[in-house]
């Protein structure tokens, strides 16, 4: 009977072997991202997507342990526009409002965001929201990595 609930490499590469199988909770990672050629840059909540585009959210149970951002085109804007990244609900859960030539976004260097854990009992959405003038270009990518709590 051992032999049978052994959790194996073949087993693993296999795929039967469920979470809830193992002794831990592994660490998971969504990458959430702002494009502005096709989300646009109007001052107001806009929500993130996928690398691709699609629709994507931080699944039910999830409590965030880091939230890394990676700017891979810096985001432009001709005013004082400020972005904060957070979940629907607490806008600033990840990072409160800063400008958007501010190091945070400005680089290709990840920056950790935030470090308070946050945990999402539902669905949630990873939105950013845009302030005091319009983003005018740029792509933003949000790594969070979560555990099912």
């Amino acid at each position: 009977r051992l032999k049978d609930d052994a959790v194996t490499g073949a087993k693993i590469v296999a795929g039967t072997i469920a979470t809830t199988d193992l002794a831990y909770t592994p660490v998971q990672s969504l990458t959430f991202r702002y494009e502005f050629d096709s989300q646009g840059g109007a001052v107001g909540a806009v929500t993130l997507t996928d690398t691709s585009g699609a629709a994507q959210q931080l699944p039910a149970g999830a409590l965030v342990t880091s939230a890394v951002i990676k700017s891979s085109g810096a985001l432009a804007s001709s005013g004082s526009a400020t972005l904060a990244l957070g979940i629907t609900g607490t806008a600033t859960a990840f990072k409160g409002a800063t400008a958007f030539d501010n190091a945070a976004y400005a680089g290709s260097n990840a920056v950790t965001a935030g470090s308070t854990p946050v945990y999402v009992s539902s669905a949630t959405n990873v939105i950013g929201t845009i302030a005091t003038a319009t983003l005018e270009g740029g792509i933003l990518d949000l790594v969070v990595s979560f555990i099912i709590a």
